[in-house]
Formats: C-alpha cells, structure tokens, sequence
C-alpha cells in the first residue's frame, strides 16, 4: 500500500513538473527588446554606427543572462524539465529581426 502511495505522489509530481514553465510570452519578449531599441536608438540617433554596436553589446549581454537563468533554472529544479517558453535562438532572432527592421 505505502509502494502504491509513493508511486502516485511521484506519478502526480512528474506530471506537475512536466507542465511546469516559466510564463514569458515571446510577444512580450519581442516587444520588451523593441522598446530597448527604441530608447537606445533616441539616445544614440546621431551616431549610426555607434547604435550598431551598442544593440550587438545588449544582445550579448542578454544571451549570457538568458544562459545564466537557464543553468539557474536547472539547479534549482533539476531534473523537472522546467524551460523559458524561449530560447537563445528566438532571442537571437528577435534581436536581428530587430536590428533590420530600423537599419
């Protein structure tokens, strides 16, 4: 009885975690990192070149995050398939979707 009692406490909680994500809609993602562009475009309007280099800055720095709360989320729920909805390469994406987008 205490066999049939563990297996469906872990049955229940494989299943829980199998539905367990992080609820960070692409669309928000995509227009968060538009705003960003937007600003730093109408602080950096006068210097071209200097915009290219500032979004590459950001999109780097925003990959190592999205890596650091990946490896976070890893730790903290090993073993229980909890993922972003995204990742790296629809950040990747957005960011040079972005870029051609006011180039």
């Amino acid at each position: 009885n205490n066999s049939s009692n563990d297996q469906k406490h872990t049955q229940n909680q494989t299943a829980a975690h199998a539905r367990a994500r992080i609820p960070t809609p692409l669309l928000q993602v995509k227009r968060g990192l538009e705003n960003m562009h937007r600003r730093v475009e109408r602080h950096l309007c006068e210097e071209e070149n200097l915009l290219v280099v500032v979004w590459r800055s950001i999109q780097e720095e925003f990959v190592k995050l999205y890596h650091h709360y990946e490896s976070l989320i890893d730790q903290c729920y090993s073993g229980a398939h909890v993922r972003l909805e995204f990742d790296a390469n629809d950040l990747l994406m957005f960011f040079t979707s972005i870029a051609q987008s006011h180039a």
